[in-house]
């Protein structure tokens, strides 16, 4: 009894500490409600670690551990169901109404050029492995870093560095073929 009171008290100030911290690295990354789950599941596996007795010597690395894990595990997440993904901008009807189009734009040369470029856009992805495909997601739709790329996909900094300069010269060959030469 003695013992839980105590691991209590010590999270119970490990919160008032850190969970401001956290929620504010969080919501740079995520929206709040996102970040309040992800701070709220990292205290739930820090209280379960400290009953069971885990060794930490640095609770609050331990917990941010715990957020950034969350953090990549939700990013990964949102890859699958995003709406914004690659696989929408695949199956976009070009010819249609789209987010680009209805985008207040009057000017019938800029809606051209937009539909142009979505195409040439559709024409460069289509052509990428699924791995690209993620990483590129990752790195201009959740405007991920290098290093957090790395992590989610479980690759070196350096090798997401190379693949993310293969993918842009992927896309620019793709654009530069069609006369797009300021890409």
């Amino acid at each position: 009894m003695d013992e839980s009171l105590s691991i209590e008290t010590r999270l119970s100030e490990v919160y008032e500490l850190e969970a401001p911290v956290l929620m504010g690295y969080l919501s740079k990354r995520i929206d709040r409600d996102s970040a309040a789950d992800i701070v709220q599941e990292s205290f739930i596996q820090l209280y379960n670690a400290l009953k069971k007795r885990v060794a930490i010597e640095n609770e609050k690395a331990y917990l941010f551990g715990i957020a950034r894990n969350l953090l990549y595990k939700s990013y990964k997440q949102n890859l699958k169901e995003s709406s914004d993904s690659i696989e929408a901008v695949l199956s976009m009807n070009i010819d249609g109404q789209n987010e680009l189009s209805s985008g207040g734009i009057d000017n019938p040369e800029t809606l051209v050029m937009q539909k142009e470029m979505l195409t040439l856009l559709k024409d460069g992805l289509a052509g990428f492995t699924e791995e690209e495909k993620e990483i590129y997601e990752l790195r201009w739709y959740h405007e991920l870093k290098q290093k957090e790329i790395a992590d989610i996909v479980k690759k070196s900094e350096r090798q997401i560095r190379r693949d993310l300069e293969k993918i842009v010269k992927k896309l620019r060959e793709t654009f530069q073929k069609n006369g797009w030469y300021n890409f």
